[in-house]
């Protein structure tokens, strides 16, 4: 069995999920209008 990892660690562990779920919902935004702009398809691929 693994020791308990300390709080802090744990706490940055969590915290990473709901970043990197932020910056790729962010990400594939900017893709899809920049996408958009680029085939003059607005709403489609955001």
């Amino acid at each position: 069995m693994e020791p308990e990892k300390p709080l802090f660690r744990q706490l940055i562990e969590a915290s990473s999920v709901g970043i990197n779920l932020v910056i790729s919902t962010f990400v594939g935004l900017a893709i899809g209008y920049w996408l958009d702009k680029l085939f003059g398809t607005s709403p489609y691929l955001t």
